[in-house]
């Protein structure tokens, strides 16, 4: 699959510019080719307003489709598909101008994240559902989409747009036009030359809801990998016949009382020692688990009363009902006893235990990192705290429970060879990161690796 915006159009762009639309916009780079079209980002000059221009030749027989493109786009009203503004023509040529949506395309998203939470992937699940079941039931014969596969899926801030309604089909078009899908993700009755039908898109929708699950680091539970089997079916007699049923299905309550959701996942940030970095470290964690999409609340567990100072620094940290605020960033300070705070739910918590602690209060932590040094006059305190870990009974007894070690980045190759010597635990080097509230992209990969540990370990819990 090419990038949208993968392929040099130079002097294309510069026709287009310079002759039929150069007194109304401004043409500034490409976006993405299709069979037929090619679309451009441009500016609106009056307006200052970007937009995206569909152009497609009359030579080719995408002409008709466009203006049918066109002449649905501008009856739909729903925030998961793009709005039209304008349509024009010349002898040569139709231009179809509508909402730029800006952001990546699903594949380019996914692999960005390498891996996301059963939250944003069922959050991802229904709104595709809901754009479909809107198509479907907009008037009195269903709007089938039939060309639905990643690149024509956008993600603007966590939700989702589609894009290029080219091959939009129902009853009330002439002619046969019909196969217009794809051979990854269309139905194969379609594919056969078939009529699509409602089910069809239900077929569409599986296999792309299967698509998007490789990328979670937890696989999906077997009654929902039945239900997505159901809709993805051959047999269009045996598939799920609507959208709203598959809708149904993926979100009901299954009958051992758990959701498809994932559970919390907890993670305590222990330090060797006072002032080794746990505060700082567990912010950044919870802020880029956030960023990655993930709702992760940090909780202090400390009295060192550290975020609460921190939010006096950073003039964007907001308070609200009892929280800490600030750009990805969600946490709760330790305001003593007598204060009941309701914390919301969560796929993650990050507990800021500091350097001291109670080990029965890991009794129900899922992973643990230990925050270490790379002074060599600091090396007892780390192996202290690390053997005081492993002998504690409650982790030895949970399978995969088994702290990872953090040490600043730059230590001798001797020190880390003598902590995993004693210890054998895994150990990651900490770049420094300047803001925890909003790590930066090149702390990224740090991060990925670490996590990729730590839900590893997490899987092979029994």
């Amino acid at each position: 699959m090419k990038p949208r915006d993968a392929f040099p159009e130079k002097e294309r762009m510069e026709n287009l510019s310079f002759n039929f639309l150069s007194g109304k916009y401004e043409i500034l780079k490409p976006l993405g080719k299709g069979q037929y079209s090619t679309v451009y980002l441009a500016r609106h000059l009056s307006l200052n307003r970007l937009c995206a221009v569909k152009v497609t030749p009359h030579l080719d027989s995408g002409a008709d489709s466009l203006a049918t493109e066109a002449l649905l786009l501008q009856q739909l009203c729903h925030p998961g598909i793009p709005q039209i503004f304008d349509m024009e023509h010349n002898s040569s040529t139709t231009y179809l101008i509508e909402e730029y949506v800006e952001g990546p395309t699903l594949e380019e998203f996914l692999l960005l994240q390498q891996f996301i939470s059963r939250e944003l992937f069922f959050s991802f699940c229904q709104e595709l559902c809901e754009i479909f079941t809107y198509l479907h039931s907009f008037s009195q014969f269903p709007i089938l989409y039939q060309d639905l596969k990643p690149e024509h899926i956008i993600v603007c801030d966590f939700h989702l747009k589609i894009i290029d309604f080219g091959g939009i089909w129902n009853p009330t078009n002439s002619g046969k036009n019909y196969h217009q899908g794809n051979q990854e993700f269309s139905a194969p009755e379609v594919l056969q030359g078939h009529v699509p039908t409602v089910t069809s898109d239900v077929y569409c929708l599986g296999r792309l809801f299967q698509f998007m699950e490789k990328y979670l680091e937890t696989p999906l539970s077997p009654i929902t990998r039945n239900i997505l089997a159901k809709a993805t079916h051959p047999d269009v007699s045996l598939r799920i016949p609507n959208v709203a049923e598959l809708k149904e299905q993926l979100f009901q309550i299954i009958d051992s009382g758990e959701t498809h959701l994932s559970t919390a996942h907890r993670i305590a940030v222990l330090g060797s020692f006072p002032g080794c970095g746990t505060t700082h470290f567990a912010i950044a964690l919870t802020s880029y688990l956030k960023k990655k999409g993930y709702q992760s609340i940090y909780l202090e567990e400390n009295n060192s009363r550290t975020l609460l100072q921190l939010s006096e620094v950073y003039p964007g940290c907001k308070s609200k009902d009892g929280a800490i605020c600030y750009k990805h960033f969600i946490g709760f300070p330790k305001y003593g006893t007598g204060i009941d705070l309701s914390i919301p739910d969560a796929d993650f918590y990050i507990y800021d235990f500091g350097s001291i602690y109670n080990l029965q209060d890991l009794k129900n932590i899922d992973s643990i990192i230990l925050m270490g040094s790379n002074a060599a006059w600091r090396m007892n305190h780390v192996l202290s705290k690390a053997e005081s870990l492993l002998s504690f009974s409650q982790i030895k007894s949970n399978k995969g429970v088994k702290p990872v070690l953090l040490i600043n980045q730059g230590s001798k190759n001797s020190i880390v060879k003598t902590l995993y010597k004693k210890t054998r635990l895994p150990v990651f080097f900490v770049p420094w990161i300047s803001s925890p509230f909003y790590p930066e992209d090149s702390h990224l990969p740090f991060f990925d690796a670490l996590c990729k540990k730590i839900f590893s370990k997490k899987e092979s819990r029994t």
